[in-house]
């Protein structure tokens, strides 16, 4: 099968829900999103013109006194047919780039301090990571509780937190045994 652009589905998957700017969209990338897609402006607009050319979004022009026309996009149904196909495609397995376990395997090539400071500065991301999954959750909670989204949102979320909780016990794993390396 021919390589996609999943990114046209992330923005098609957004306007679905409601309309938006491209603003709106970027802020919905780093907001909702953030902790497993990002996009940046620079992917955005080119795929909301595809979008557009290909019929899947239509564009409104709403004047803003003193400041620059806004352009709100709309899903189409052709779009919504689009992106339903495309929910229904087997998923691409991942391909991982991890820095850190990049430096692990190359350990014995470098400072162990500075690699074992890597491993606990990784372990902190996490927990703070599981700290914002607990903010997420509350804003969840209160404001999609009612909505068709709540249990997917829900389940998102405790796939973060999960994959948080595993990266945090390898690390208390990976700092002891380290450890225990350097003192023999």
């Amino acid at each position: 099968m021919a390589r996609q652009n999943k990114t046209q589905f992330a923005i098609l998957g957004l306007l679905s829900i409601r309309s938006r700017s491209g603003y709106d969209i970027k802020q919905a990338c780093d907001h909702a999103l953030r902790h497993f897609w990002s996009e940046s402006y620079g992917s955005i607009y080119p795929i909301l013109k595809r979008l557009l050319e290909s019929g899947f979004a239509i564009r409104d022009v709403e004047p803003q006194e003193g400041k620059p026309d806004r352009h709100v996009y709309h899903i189409t149904d052709a779009g919504r047919r689009a992106l339903a196909d495309w929910l229904g495609e087997p998923i691409d397995t991942p391909t991982i780039r991890n820095e850190m376990l990049l430096k692990l395997f190359l350990g014995p090539r470098g400072d162990s301090a500075a690699l074992l400071a890597n491993i606990s500065r990784y372990r902190a991301e996490h927990e703070l990571k599981m700290r914002e999954y607990d903010e997420l959750e509350a804003e969840i909670d209160e404001l999609y509780a009612e909505t068709e989204f709540y249990p997917y949102w829900k389940l998102s979320l405790d796939y973060g937190r999960r994959m948080c909780r595993t990266y945090i016990d390898w690390c208390l794993h990976a700092e002891q045994t380290l450890t225990a390396e350097a003192a023999e």
